[in-house]
């Protein structure tokens, strides 16, 4: 009887010190949108990806999923950063006037997704008369920051910023079809991928 007596005590002191703290003070809690749930982001987000996974004897050497910083992506990227982070990205300073690509690699072989590994790497843009080489692969850290934006992120894949050195075109504008599209090769010793806008 006196536990019982004791727990109501104390379960009700819970209840009044809870009633005091919430009563007359107010919070609002907004959940921002996952991907799926942002329409114009998710359209945009899939215009501008590709990916595919690379298999060989029934084993997976990697999956590899790159984003093209087209105008129209930056643009829809940029809506949503705003939401999430109240600032602006460097990461579209960057890319303004630069083709650049957000690349994500999983693979089980830790040493496959060093993409800045010239030995291991070759990545060329081909658009126009020659291959072109990246400018610079740069790897990115705070997965939680990029999972909210692409959804290729996880605990083991690793992120990359791929640059080149050629402007940045829409990719429906006339100069990219007079140019055949845009192409990104990415070459290793298991295979050549090559993606396409």
């Amino acid at each position: 009887m006196r536990a019982m007596v004791k727990w109501i005590s104390f379960t009700a002191s819970l209840l009044l010190t809870s009633a005091c703290q919430t009563g007359g003070a107010s919070t609002k809690v907004e959940m921002l949108p996952t991907i799926e749930q942002d329409d114009t982001y998710e359209s945009a987000l899939r215009k501008a990806s590709r990916a595919t996974t690379v298999t060989r004897d029934f084993e997976t050497k990697y999956t590899i999923e790159a984003t093209y910083l087209s105008p129209e992506f930056r643009t829809a990227f940029a809506r949503r950063a705003e939401r999430f982070t109240k600032n602006k990205m460097t990461i579209l300073e960057e890319a303004s006037n630069r083709s650049a690509f957000f690349v994500t690699i999983f693979s089980p072989d830790n040493r496959v997704d060093d993409l800045a590994d010239q030995d291991h790497w070759t990545i060329q843009l081909v658009s126009g008369e020659k291959p072109l080489r990246p400018a610079f692969v740069r790897r990115l850290a705070d997965k939680d920051r990029w999972k909210n934006f692409f959804p290729g992120v996880n605990r083991w894949s690793a992120e990359y910023m791929v640059m080149f050195d050629t402007p940045s075109r829409a990719t429906d504008s006339p100069e990219l079809a007079a140019r055949n599209q845009i192409q990104v090769q990415f070459t290793n010793p298991d295979a050549d991928v090559t993606m396409t806008w």
